[in-house]
């Protein structure tokens, strides 16, 4: 076990070269990424979607192929690179800078997708005002739209950085696997399991990449969603960045509320733009990606409750849980079943139960699907208020013990105050208030 903590001066020095790499990495996207993010939120061109396909190739691409197009760019007989090592001495191939370059192409669109999402949801009425009040935009852009957009701009960076930490694909072709060059964290790993006895360091370097790890995955636990969509009498455009862990979408009826949980859930097809949930794509027009339903892992809990008619509660709720079996369970069915208090009723069938308990039985399975996401769309509409007030203390009880980001629809105020104070107000299918906390 101390072999395991002994960490070698050449590990280290492989730590120091990949955290030197990402923190480069980081530094040169900043500027360009804002630039490029404002750029496609805010301005309509010619080619603007061949550039964001473009900006997005490194995403769908195998890593090596942006490896071996910086290659045949910038490598020392490349377009570019050959006349930077002629006339200047300079090379970016299988130097620890060329690591550098290749990371930032393959961090950039996270940057980028994340920058823009936040600036688009800065609302343009502010940056009017200031213009109103003499304010040329670029100072309107550097003291209102920035500022405002900083969360979004942090979360692409420190994504940003953890990509280039586990950077392998493009950095092997474009620099190779150089020790005390360009061996970084990844490519070492690699390198010591090629190796007789090289289990050891190599077991080391992943804890340490694992002790790294920790902020991407805090950074990517957020929904982004960029969506457009047009019927004959409605159309819903919404732009929203959410990271907190129960947020309210409040609106009257018709504003689009259920129509966003629609599509966030893949039951409905946005016309244009991008979903992501925590911090996998689920939809984007651009690159043709639409992930089905039940690839979604989106738990989502309807007016009715949907139970099957033919199923007992226990039945139900087995249901939802062994169609899951094969990925990590965030709770068990009998504990489920106490959170609830469902146990008294599981032998029963759907018709048998009361309005209330059909809502915590849909609750529960939902739960049991181990979802990334728990959406509630008005669960609480078909209930008096007597019943209302019954499954609420349950609604609070599951956000305070389960750790799920829920969004819950509704257009009463009196229930989203007894579950949190983070409230987007949808109105004509358009968001026109947020009241996000930033965590």
């Amino acid at each position: 076990m101390q072999a395991l903590f002994n960490f070698t001066p050449e590990e280290l020095a492989i730590v120091w070269l990949s955290l030197k790499v990402a923190l480069l990495c980081v530094l040169i996207i900043l500027l360009p990424g804002i630039a490029v993010s404002w750029l496609l939120a805010r301005k309509s061109f010619w080619g603007k979607s061949l550039l964001d396909s473009l900006i997005h190739l490194p995403l769908v691409l195998p890593p090596v192929v942006p490896g071996f197009l910086l290659l045949l760019l910038l490598g020392n007989q490349g377009l570019i690179g050959k006349h930077l090592h002629t006339y200047f001495g300079f090379s970016l191939a299988f130097t620890w800078m060329g690591a550098v370059v290749a990371s930032a192409v393959m961090a950039f669109p996270l940057m980028v997708r994340s920058t823009r999402l936040a600036i688009s949801q800065v609302d343009r009425h502010l940056e009017i005002a200031a213009q109103s009040l003499g304010a040329h935009p670029l100072k309107v852009f550097f003291t209102i739209t920035l500022p405002l957009a900083m969360p979004g701009v942090i979360t692409g960076l420190i994504l940003a950085f953890s990509r280039s930490l586990g950077e392998f694909g493009a950095t092997i072709t474009f620099v190779g696997n150089i020790e005390n060059e360009t061996r970084t964290l990844p490519l070492a790993i690699y390198s010591y399991t090629q190796i007789p006895n090289g289990d050891w360091p190599a077991m080391r370097l992943v804890i340490l990449s694992m002790i790294l790890a920790p902020k991407k995955l805090d950074a990517s636990r957020m929904i982004n969603i960029q969506a457009k969509l047009q019927r004959k009498h409605f159309n819903l455009d919404v732009s929203l960045q959410i990271d907190t862990r129960v947020t309210a979408i409040f609106g009257p009826s018709g504003s689009g509320k259920s129509t966003l949980l629609s599509m966030i859930a893949g039951i409905t097809q946005p016309d244009s733009g991008t979903i992501t949930i925590d911090g996998e794509c689920v939809f984007d027009s651009q690159l043709g990606i639409n992930k089905a339903i039940h690839q979604r892992r989106v738990g989502l809990v309807f007016q009715d409750g949907r139970l099957f008619p033919h199923m007992t509660v226990e039945q139900n709720l087995i249901y939802a849980f062994k169609l899951n079996s094969h990925i990590n369970q965030l709770i068990q069915p009998t504990e489920i079943m106490q959170l609830l208090a469902l146990s008294s009723l599981k032998k029963q069938q759907p018709h048998q139960l009361s309005g209330g308990e059909k809502q915590r039985v849909a609750l529960g399975r939902a739960l049991l699907s181990s979802p990334k996401l728990l959406m509630l769309d008005e669960p609480l509409a078909s209930l008096d208020e007597q019943l209302k007030q019954q499954i609420l203390p349950y609604l609070k009880l599951v956000t305070e013990s389960i750790q799920i980001p829920m969004l819950y629809v509704s257009h009463s105020k009196d229930e989203i105050a007894q579950l949190t104070s983070d409230i987007i107000h949808l109105q004509n299918g358009r968001v026109v208030e947020t009241n996000l906390a930033t965590h």
